[in-house]
């Protein structure tokens, strides 16, 4: 119960929103009033935005107002990126079809490449209410980001505007540790009764999230969000109706 305590007074006393940024002057503020080494720790760790200056003279007059190493260190490891790495690091082309497609996250911290994963098929349900859904294995993608709001750079020959691409988030299944995403449902299969031109490997429409593509050059698109994203894992998915050889997901995700 006292920590719980203590905490409470930590949210109460020194409140950071999501806009706000934590700085030296905020840390030295929180030693100075006696918090204790893990509570600071937490505390720069959590943050949802820092502002650390830590050239020599800084780390100095840190250590002059009291702030110990390990705090000293977790200001250090948070100044460093905290994803994608700096640089527009190449990524290779994947096939998929006869269409070759390089995507690239785009974040504040830099930018990473982007690999194909390929999935397994499964589905759920009977009759009329089955749903079939696509498998990536792992709970979570190996990259990250905090960024809740990043851009994809997509190449490829095949417009984005063409029903092709879609911006997907997956639910982890922990119970078969993977990743999956609904393709099919029953309201699909109805809307497929009445022409659409879907084809059964597209995500279905509730698992997709809204975006805008600009051509920023000839084959090369920039992918724009229309909202933030919730922490979860996501996917640029690419359905070019050739099977399991033209479906596949660039995943990453979000903490």
């Amino acid at each position: 119960m006292k920590g719980k305590a203590l905490l409470l007074v930590v949210l109460l006393g020194f409140p950071l929103l999501a806009e706000e940024v934590l700085t030296n002057q905020d840390v030295i503020r929180m030693v100075a009033a006696g918090l204790g080494e893990a509570v600071v720790v937490a505390k720069v760790r959590e943050a949802p935005q820092v502002q650390f200056l830590l050239a020599v003279d800084d780390l100095l007059a840190l250590r002059k107002a009291g702030v110990s190493e390990p705090v000293v260190q977790a200001m250090l490891d948070r100044a460093k990126p905290q994803s994608a790495p700096q640089g527009p690091a190449p990524a290779m082309p994947e096939g998929l079809g006869m269409d070759l497609v390089t995507v690239s996250l785009k974040t504040e911290g830099g930018r990473a490449p982007l690999h194909l994963v390929r999935g397994d098929m499964s589905s759920a349900g009977f009759g009329p209410y089955r749903n079939s859904f696509m498998n990536y294995p792992g709970l979570h993608s190996k990259i990250r980001t905090r960024d809740r709001r990043p851009a994809l750079l997509v190449k490829s020959e095949t417009a984005l505007a063409g029903g092709h691409y879609f911006f997907a988030k997956l639910d982890s299944d922990t119970g078969n540790g993977v990743r999956s995403l609904k393709v099919s449902s029953f309201k699909a299969g109805i809307r497929a009764m009445f022409g659409s031109d879907r084809g059964a490997m597209a995500p279905d429409s509730d698992w997709v999230v809204p975006f805008e593509a600009v051509e920023e050059s000839p084959g090369l698109w920039r992918v724009v969000l229309k909202h933030d994203l919730e922490p979860g894992e996501y996917g640029w998915y690419v359905d070019m109706t050739a099977g399991l050889q033209g479906a596949g997901l660039f995943d990453f995700g979000i903490d």
